[in-house]
């Protein structure tokens, strides 16, 4: 609830309780989930440092567990440490932590976050022109699973909008058009009619 009311201090007090709890009583999966918690919260106030440490640690105890797929998984935390990596300018970093959350979410055939980091990786390399082609496949990937989830859960407006950004950046301005009108309509009915 701090969190959501942007209360950051007050929510990484609590995080860390939990952690420290949670080791106290050796319930290391739910001590993970508290570092990774704790690691929005700090990423939420651009403390990227204490965001990345955090999210280590998170992934650190899940994997040991054997929890890597799922958004409880360590290829969440993956992803969460490549975001960081990313605002921070890493991204050669932020390139090899969403591919090591895509094998994770792979070998689980973990569909939804199989897009999800398909969308992250195609995102991070539209912002080199030398990879769009790679960005689009990727991208185009990621749409093929959108299109076989319930769309609400896969926000395929999403993959749209990334799509339109690299068909634009590519200089295919109908294309780019196109997939904008398709992230619209997709995106309509979970807008309140607006």
């Amino acid at each position: 609830l701090a969190y959501v009311q942007g209360e950051l201090t007050e929510a990484a007090e609590r995080h860390k309780e939990a952690q420290v709890l949670f080791q106290r009583i050796n319930e290391p999966l739910m001590e993970a989930v508290a570092w990774h918690q704790l690691g929005l919260v700090y990423q939420q106030a651009e403390q990227w440092e204490a965001a990345e440490q955090a999210y280590r640690q998170a992934a650190r105890l899940k994997e040991e567990q054997g929890l890597l797929a799922g958004n409880n998984g360590a290829g969440a935390s993956w992803g969460q440490l490549a975001q960081v990596c990313k605002a921070t300018g890493r991204m050669t970093e932020a390139e090899q932590w969403f591919s090591k959350a895509l094998a994770a979410f792979q070998a689980a055939d973990d569909r939804p976050n199989i897009a999800r980091a398909l969308n992250n990786l195609a995102y991070l390399l539209a912002d080199d022109p030398a990879r769009l082609d790679e960005a689009r496949s990727l991208a185009e990937e990621g749409l093929a699973i959108d299109l076989t989830l319930d769309p609400a859960a896969a926000q395929i407006w999403t993959t749209y909008t990334i799509l339109a950004r690299i068909a634009e950046q590519q200089g295919d301005e109908s294309r780019a058009a196109e997939y904008r009108a398709k992230a619209e309509r997709a995106f309509a009915p979970y807008r309140g009619g607006e």
